[in-house]
């Protein structure tokens, strides 16, 4: 390898290492800047829900001796379902108590009727501890709480159908219909995304990994893992790594495009978000370890390659001499 050639090698080189280092800085830059953005943003919400459950039918199937009667106000429950329910800030915003024109409510269409709402899972992280208050038997609302970007609120409605006789005569009746109300200021609409998680999942028999990429975060995606990929092997080439009559040539270039592909997948879903990610309260900074990770290896292939080169010289130097 001449010189000339040597200089543009190192050049791109360079300039791939720079550009690696600077989309990693980019995505914690611009990630902590969304986050930290102004109250007068727009607002974006996100609403799940879960399949009915029967409480009851699982406790009836103890059987034998044992025996359960609930009550709701001395009124005997014969039937009891159960729905889950999320409500996640998926915006870039915080909604502040003072936000809610409206506070927010969960109803029941006729002739359900609301028994309890419960948050089931008070210690996981980005999950908010609800006070509920009884409005009336197909209403309860909600007390105004601060709620970040990231954020949500995690409910369990408990439900019962005062015209059905027992339990077993749920099977053959339509769900109850839960219902989010509120308004919010800045907020346009409540958004009702499908579930990517149970669809792929559903999709795949059950095992996969998932990732969802879309629009501004797939184009970015693909720009940032060419760019890495490409850098992968310009250094490699310089730290004498690619010798295609070896197989091992070919390990080194697979593990190059599954850590380009990972760390660009992770700079994008940084930036941008993912449903995944903002529906389940998962902070997106879990993605910065591998940012990092292949940032090193960048870097330590570098440093080999220099090391490479500078033997080579020296070699060459000294055959001359």
């Amino acid at each position: 390898m001449n010189m000339k050639t040597e200089k543009i090698t190192l050049a791109i080189a360079l300039a791939g290492l720079i550009t690696s280092f600077v989309f990693g800085a980019l995505s914690f830059f611009v990630g902590w800047h969304s986050y930290e953005r102004g109250q007068d943003s727009p607002k974006n919400v996100g609403i799940r829900f879960s399949d009915p459950q029967q409480p009851l039918y699982d406790i009836n199937r103890i059987g034998g001796n044992v025996s359960f009667e609930l009550k709701d106000n001395e009124r005997p429950i014969t039937n009891l379902v159960s729905i889950q329910t999320k409500f996640a800030n998926t915006g870039t915003s915080a909604i502040r108590p003072s936000d809610y024109a409206e506070n927010l409510s969960i109803t029941v269409n006729s002739p359900w009727k609301i028994i309890a709402i419960e948050n089931p899972a008070q210690n996981f992280q980005n999950i908010v501890h609800v006070e509920w208050r009884k409005i009336s038997s197909n209403k309860f609302e909600a007390q105004p709480i601060l709620l970040n970007p990231g954020e949500l609120i995690y409910a369990e409605v408990f439900c019962t159908n005062p015209t059905l006789i027992d339990n077993n005569s749920v099977v053959n009746t339509p769900a109850p219909e839960i219902k989010w109300n509120g308004h919010i200021t800045n907020l346009d609409h409540f958004s009702y995304p499908e579930n990517p998680v149970a669809r792929e999942v559903n999709r795949l028999g059950g095992i996969g990994i998932i990732v969802e990429l879309s629009g501004k975060s797939l184009v970015f995606f693909i720009v940032a893992f060419s760019v890495c990929f490409l850098t992968f092997l310009i250094l490699m080439k310089r730290a004498v790594m690619l010798n295609f009559k070896m197989a091992r040539t070919y390990f080194f270039v697979l593990m190059a495009a599954l850590f380009s592909q990972a760390s660009s997948e992770a700079e994008s879903t940084y930036i941008f978000g993912s449903l995944v990610t903002d529906i389940y309260g998962i902070p997106n900074a879990l993605n910065i370890g591998i940012i990092v990770l292949n940032f090193c290896v960048l870097l330590a292939l570098f440093i080999i390659g220099v090391v490479k080169v500078k033997s080579n010289n020296s070699e060459i130097l000294f055959t001359e001499r």
